[in-house]
């Protein structure tokens, strides 16, 4: 891993995950009033999902995430410009641009924070997988 940069061609492909699990990747997400059921009938599907074979990422915003910040500057992020992004918002095509029109508020008490922007890649990812890895490690 010789660059921060998103390389899509190395990565996974969805068909692969899905031939894999045997199963079609699908994000459900049940949004409503505090009180509307969302949390019930996330569990419920969950369990019966699970019981029957599949499998599954429950997220819940108020108990199983991970918030890991992935800090850089806005400054940083133009010059590495990856995707042309920033070339565009320069000439006026994209408005209202995260970290330029529209403000940027970091987490406020995220789980971890990775500084792109003073650590190599290769030191990121060893203290996300080592701290993702903490989190997931089965031990029975």
């Amino acid at each position: 891993m010789s660059t921060i940069y998103p390389i899509y061609t190395q990565m996974l492909s969805r068909a692969e995950r899905e031939k894999k699990l045997r199963q079609h990747a699908k994000v459900v997400w049940l949004y409503g009033l505090s009180g509307s059921g969302k949390s019930t009938l996330a569990t419920a599907l969950e369990h019966r999902l699970f019981k029957n074979g599949y499998v599954i990422a429950h997220l819940d915003g108020e108990k199983d995430l991970l918030e890991i910040y992935v800090e850089c500057s806005f400054e940083t992020c133009r010059k590495r410009d990856v995707k042309g992004l920033y070339q565009r918002v320069d000439a006026g095509l994209v408005t209202d641009f995260t970290g330029k029109e529209s403000t940027f508020e970091p987490p406020a008490r995220p789980h971890l924070v990775l500084n792109t922007e003073q650590t190599p890649p290769e030191d990121s990812l060893e203290t996300l997988y080592s701290f993702v890895l903490g989190h997931i490690r089965f031990v029975p």
